[in-house]
């Protein structure tokens, strides 16, 4: 029995039955005995059949990175997305990883390109609490390159300068870009690999990705997104909640809802006493204000609870579940 045919028979048990059942508008479904991969399979076997966007929602990354491997292996051909914190520690401001800044980039453009296909979200609770981009400043702080379109280099230059993009010899890590001849490597924040295009004269000749280590092509595609560091372009007037990048009708699973919520206000004292400690430093290190860059557990429930939620886990945060 391959992995299709298991999801299938999965879907005919009257228990899957049941819960898909029960996910109807508003509820709040809680579930127990979850062990194993048993929360991954009947996460896929529920986007099978349901076909919505669902947010699944973890206190360790660690366990937030097996059930998305679980979640990639049981959906062959879907592409699971994951949301990771800024910070190489969990909420310690002053040591950002620009590989996850990455990471969060491609999360928040594939979600606000409206595409049909609705995704299915890996995250942490650190990372869903992070102030993000707002969809409009996303979408004006982007600029797709298409396969056959007129290429305008001194706008691609302007556009990459005033997004603090570097020019360099040789595209190695995002925020950087190349030009010779008729040549140009650009390194997005769209995209863990760079592009190289190839121009004919002002036309775009072919796109590919490439690996920036031996410079050789990966892959070709026809069109691709460039956009800036998304934590540094945006101030606190264009920031919003991660929420606001989900569809209305969302499932939010939560393993362990309630100590979620603990992490995320406990965390969020972290990082104030770090600021303060920067702020009477000698360094020169410039951190975003804490109520600039977090929200509070408050708002975060408060965007949980206009979806459907599936809790599991040991510790449930809503009193009135219906319990499976």
């Amino acid at each position: 029995m391959n992995l299709e045919e298991l999801l299938d028979h999965y879907t005919e048990s009257n228990n899957f039955r049941e819960i898909a059942g029960k996910l109807t508008p508003g509820v709040k479904l809680g579930l127990k005995g979850l062990v194993g991969s048993v929360d991954a399979v009947l996460a896929a076997a529920l986007y099978r059949k349901l076909n919505v966007t669902q947010l699944f929602v973890f206190n360790d990354a660690d366990d937030a990175r097996y059930f998305y491997s679980d979640l990639e292996n049981l959906l062959e051909g879907k592409s699971v997305l994951f949301f990771p914190s800024s910070y190489k520690r969990s909420f310690q401001i002053d040591i950002e990883d620009n590989s996850l800044v990455l990471e969060r980039a491609e999360v928040l453009n594939k979600l606000n390109q409206h595409s049909l296909n609705n995704e299915l979200i890996v995250t942490t609770a650190d990372a869903i609490c992070e102030l993000v981009i707002s969809e409009n400043s996303l979408t004006k702080n982007t600029y797709e390159l298409k396969v056959g379109s007129n290429f305008d280099l001194e706008f691609f230059v302007d556009f990459l300068t005033e997004h603090h993009f570097e020019r360099s010899d040789f595209v190695y890590e995002a925020g950087q870009f190349s030009i010779r001849g008729g040549i140009v490597d650009v390194f997005s924040f769209s995209n863990d690999q760079p592009y190289r295009l190839e121009l004919n004269g002002e036309e775009i000749e072919s796109i590919r990705t490439f690996d920036p280590g031996t410079q050789l092509s990966v892959k070709r595609v026809d069109h691709f997104f460039i956009i800036p560091n998304v934590q540094k372009e945006i101030d606190h007037t264009t920031r919003q909640h991660f929420f606001t990048y989900l569809k209305e009708d969302a499932i939010v699973w939560s393993k362990d809802l309630q100590l979620s919520l603990e992490l995320i206000d406990k965390g969020i004292e972290k990082a104030t006493l770090l600021y303060k400690k920067h702020l009477h430093s000698d360094d020169d290190l410039k951190l975003l204000e804490v109520d600039k860059a977090f929200v509070q557990s408050a708002a975060v429930i408060s965007e949980i609870k206009k979806h459907r939620v599936v809790e599991f886990g040991t510790r449930f945060y809503f009193k009135n579940l219906v319990q499976v």
